[in-house]
This record gives C-alpha cells, sequence and structure tokens, in this order.
C-alpha cells in the first residue's frame, strides 16, 4: 500500500491503493518493486480518481501484462473512457450511495464516521 507499512517477505499478493492516477506511475513502481524484490504473486490495485490519461493507459497495461496485475478497482468520482472501461481486471465502483448517505448525514447535522467506520 503507498504511504503504508513496510512490505515483508510474509505476503503471497498485495493491494496497493492510490488517491488519483494522472500517469499511474507511483502504481506502476509499486507493482514492479513488488514483484521484482518482494516475489509478490497478485496485484490489486485501487485508485479513487482515475484522471484517464494515455500514459495511465499504457502503465496499467504494463502492469497487467508485466507484474500481474489481477484487478483495478476505480471509483466512478471522475468518468472513465471505453479504453479504460475494457481493461482486463477493471471495476468501476460507484461513490452514488455512499455520497447521498452522507449528503443526508450533514443535512441532519449527524455523523458521517458511521459510514466510514466498520469495527
Amino acid at each position: 500500500m503507498i504511504g503504508g507499512p513496510p512490505v515483508t517477505q510474509a505476503f503471497s499478493d498485495q493491494i496497493g491503493a492510490d488517491g488519483y492516477a494522472s500517469n499511474a506511475a507511483s502504481a506502476a513502481e509499486l507493482a514492479k518493486r513488488l514483484v521484482q524484490d518482494k516475489g509478490i504473486r497478485e496485484i490489486y490495485v485501487g485508485i479513487s480518481h482515475n484522471l484517464c490519461i494515455p500514459a495511465a493507459l499504457a502503465r496499467i497495461k504494463e502492469m497487467l501484462k508485466d507484474f500481474n496485475l489481477k484487478k483495478l478497482l476505480v471509483t466512478d468520482s471522475i468518468p472513465q473512457t471505453e479504453e479504460f472501461k475494457n481493461l482486463e481486471g477493471m471495476k468501476q465502483i460507484s461513490l452514488a450511495e455512499i455520497m447521498a448517505r452522507a449528503v443526508n448525514r450533514i443535512h441532519y447535522n449527524r455523523s458521517v464516521r458511521e459510514i466510514f467506520y466498520r469495527p
């Protein structure tokens, strides 16, 4: 995970997360290091805001081909191009319900913590 705890040899797969991807360089570098240096067998990446820039598409394709990318989760905060939607392992997650719940709680002066926190 970007900015998370160090990866140890004990992991057999790894999840990477990125706030937004303009060119996916951080995610691609992390995937490369995990596969080459740590022997990780599968990579799962989550990106909150994918900007759909051609450089990102090229790096994600590289991760699919060379670095065992199995799943790419992207929110619908930014509309995705058809090229990104058609990538192998791509799954787009809707923010509609969670945003509606947050707006409702704010409107009624209630905490939004319960939406995001699960013990």
